[in-house]
């Protein structure tokens, strides 16, 4: 993993640090924190250093709504995870013309 200096000013993927704003506690182990503003427009958002450092933490979670988002859609089509309606007609003709099975296979 990548090792990213964390200080005041730097721009770790779509974060840009403020600055270190508390040291906290977790698991028994004490970690500094630091505020944050996000490229989407996100200001205040708190992360620990340690994951700034790694490059586990890079957005303040815009990041993976846009890739899911992405992923959920192909071809423009199955926006939100629904299909769209010329996208079922092509699946329906599919099924008519390849699936036996299919009530209307004959026609």
């Amino acid at each position: 993993m990548a090792r990213y200096p964390v200080f005041p000013g730097a721009k770790i993927g779509r974060l840009i640090v403020v600055k270190e704003v508390a040291r906290i506690w977790s698991g028994g182990k004490r970690y500094r924190a630091y505020m944050c503003n996000c490229d989407c427009g996100t200001a205040g958002f708190i992360t620990r250093g340690a994951s700034l450092a790694r490059g586990m933490t890079l957005s303040c979670g815009c990041l993976q709504r846009e890739q899911v988002r992405a992923y959920g859609t192909k071809h423009g089509h199955a926006a939100r995870l629904r299909s769209s309606a010329s996208y079922n007609a092509l699946r329906n003709a599919m099924q008519r013309c390849l699936n036996s099975d299919n009530k209307y296979f004959e026609n």
